[in-house]
């Protein structure tokens, strides 16, 4: 180059430099404009993140209009960072959140945004950040979200916006500071180095968004885990502070919270209309679901109806809500079944595993193929499900859908027992009637496949039995009064359940609980249920009958079809016939439908277990769900043992353990003498 191209290049730098300065006042207002907007959105989408904005310096517009002369010949007008700002946040869904506020308020150069992540290839890591190149949009601010004016001048000026997450700004600046806009070339050595480090704050950044999305989902059921009591006081101390920050959106939302686990619809909706006009997609997506409980019956009225409309705000204003988009789904169901699939597909799509949009897409696609072919298909995803499911009852979280959901992904796998086992867990910890209807309701829906899922009617009478047993108004289920024996009266009370091994296997092993049985009942007046053959526990109980008869009615419950290898046991004073071809969960089932509608509170009701397998086992949990006192002699081996090492039923509340060599059993029973 000549001397006389530097003096041009030299009066063309000058030039720009005195241009950059006349607008740079402008760009100043537009950065500060910039960070209050920006802030404005973080406050509610990402409350902890670091908001930086800046106008380029005059040296660094100088030195960057030298460096890019070949492609800009006129950078003041033609460089789009002469206003940048930088949005950081703590976790990976906050950029997310950032970024869509960002396409949907701003007018973005989408042929100069960069969103630098994906221009690694599959095994590169390093500089992960979206660059928008964006401008003003009229008429979008101020709104409910960014209460701010926006100045004329500022209208046809670009920005460039950074959102990146902390860990991806700290690697990024060091990265940037020492190799990218240095002065020579990083080593390969380091180079490949601070690659690796990129990889492993990838690895922190995702850890970091999943343990984040669970807490989230943790808060928003952090009524599970409490009594409807606990659950009033909770609001009333909530409301008592509200009283004196009533614009606090976080109290009322977890006022709306507690109050849909009550059923309390008119104060959710109360307490969340106040904020209806936040913008706030989880207050949107409460409310909808209150309005939509309260207005269920009438699905054509008004408030079903806005109820709809806010659920369907909520998917507007984020996609990734799984859940506002499944509650869509649900009130359509009924209405338009093919949108509420749709619904129910497009949140599966965003979230295979999740129990929600999961169990009710494909009982959706069963009820329209009208079989369960497209279950080999889907059975990886209903195991991750599952699994899932367990690591919300890991820490209470969910509850108790999470049962429910475990249950009906068994049904689906063809494992009777596993299921009714979680149903049975449902059951228990239901707080209201509506939640065992609901998932009965849910059932009822795929009885065009019952012949195709082994349990599916064992499932329908548990939930029938429980729903009767936690309903206020005692109306009887049809379906349980299906299943009522002919001569299902309970002649003497109070009631004792005796369940335990009856295998031929085992039979000696049974042969030494005899002292500890006989002793345990030589007091007791009642009646007394078991398995009704000669063998094991029941064959026991069979001698009670015939040593106590004046004191004690023994009633033995048995398949219809008679077994070679069983022998009825004639000292039971009845043997009532359950509607199967061998002994299952049908037994327990009848005697327990047998008890409550001849009006016994299952709460006198008492179980005493030795051994057992998988029939006594579920005895033993289904005793538990419909509030009896089991006791169980816990050195007896088999499911006796198991009960107490079992996560799910081991600490509950009307569980204990018998001694054979003591008084325990006479005293377990004395307790049942005072009811």
């Amino acid at each position: 180059m000549n001397s006389s191209d530097d003096e041009d290049l030299l009066n063309w730098l000058k030039e720009q430099i005195e241009e950059f300065q006349r607008v740079q006042p402008v760009y100043e207002k537009y950065s500060t404009i910039l960070k209050q907007v920006l802030g404005s959105a973080s406050r509610k989408y990402a409350p902890l993140a670091i908001i930086q904005t800046r106008p380029k310096a005059v040296a660094s517009f100088g030195e960057k209009a030298i460096r890019k002369k070949h492609k800009y010949d006129d950078p003041v007008h033609q460089l789009t960072d002469l206003c940048g700002g930088r949005v950081i946040t703590t976790t990976v869904d906050q950029v997310r959140a950032i970024s869509s506020f960002i396409e949907d308020h701003f007018e973005v150069d989408w042929d100069n945004t960069l969103d630098v992540s994906q221009r690694h290839a599959t095994a590169e890591f390093g500089y992960r950040s979206i660059h928008y190149i964006i401008k003003m949009k009229k008429g979008v601010f101020p709104n409910d979200i960014v209460p701010i004016q926006i100045p004329e001048e500022i209208y046809g000026l670009k920005a460039e916006v950074q959102v990146r997450t902390i860990l991806e700004h700290a690697w990024a600046d060091f990265y940037h500071d020492t190799n990218y806009k240095g002065a020579f070339k990083i080593p390969d050595k380091w180079d490949r180095e601070l690659y690796s480090i990129a990889a492993m704050l990838e690895g922190v950044d995702k850890s970091f968004e999943r343990i984040n999305s669970n807490l989230r989902r943790y808060a928003a059921n952090y009524g599970s885990y409490m009594t409807k009591e606990e659950m009033r006081y909770q609001i009333r101390q909530l409301a008592t502070v509200m009283e004196y920050d009533p614009e606090n959106l976080e109290l009322a939302q977890r006022i709306g919270k507690l109050a849909i686990e009550l059923e309390d619809w008119d104060r959710a909706i109360e307490v969340l209309s106040k904020f209806r006009e936040s913008g706030h997609s989880e207050i949107y997506r409460d409310l909808g679901v209150a309005m939509c409980k309260s207005f269920r019956d009438d699905k054509s009225s008004k408030g079903f109806i806005e109820g709809q409309d806010y659920l369907e705000r909520a998917c507007k204003m984020q996609n990734a809500d799984v859940d506002a988009l499944s509650s869509l789904a649900g009130t359509w169901r009924g209405i338009d079944d093919g949108k509420a699939k749709e619904l129910y597909l497009k949140a599966f799509t965003i979230d295979p595993t999740d129990p929600y949009p999961l169990g009710n897409f494909i009982e959706m696609e069963i009820i329209e193929r009208g079989n369960i072919s497209c279950l080999p298909m889907m059975e990886p995803v209903i195991r991750g499900a599952i699994q899932r499911s367990l690591d919300q009852i890991d820490v209470s979280m969910n509850l108790p859908w999470a049962y429910y959901d475990i249950g009906k992904f068994y049904l689906f796998l063809k494992m009777p027992y596993e299921s009714l086992s979680f149903y049975t867990k449902a059951v228990q910890v239901s707080k209201s009637p509506w939640e065992i209807e609901t998932s009965l309701r849910s059932l009822a829906g795929l009885e065009v496949v019952k012949d195709q899922l082994p349990g599916y009617q064992w499932a329908r009478i548990l939930l029938a039995l429980g729903l009767f047993v936690k309903s206020t108004g005692k109306k009887v289920p049809k379906l349980i009064k299906e299943y009522h024996s002919p001569e299902g009266f309970m002649p003497k009370r109070p009631i004792v359940i005796v369940a335990g091994g009856c295998d031929a296997e085992i039979e000696e092993k049974m042969l030494g609980y005899r002292d500890f049985l006989l002793h345990s009942f030589e007091d007791f007046t009642g009646t007394i249920i078991s398995g009704g053959t000669r063998s094991g526990v029941s064959g026991l109980v069979g001698e009670i009958s015939s040593l106590y008869k004046e004191r004690v009615h023994t009633i033995g419950y048995v398949p219809s079809t008679s077994m070679e290898d069983i022998e009825i046991d004639s000292r039971y004073n009845e043997i009532r016939k359950t509607d199967d071809d061998s002994f299952s969960l049908q037994q327990p089932l009848q005697y327990w439908v047998d008890i409550v509608l001849a009006g016994v509170d299952p709460e006198e009701v008492k179980v005493v277990g030795i051994h057992g397998g998988r029939i006594a086992s579920y005895e033993y949990r289904l005793a538990l769900a419909m509030g009896a006192d089991v006791g169980v002699v816990q050195e007896s081996g088999g499911e006796a043992n198991k009960i107490f090492m079992d996560r799910t039923w081991k600490d509950s509340r009307k569980l204990g353990s018998l001694d054979q060599n003591t008084e325990d059993g006479k005293k377990f029973l004395e307790g049942s003498q005072r009811t």
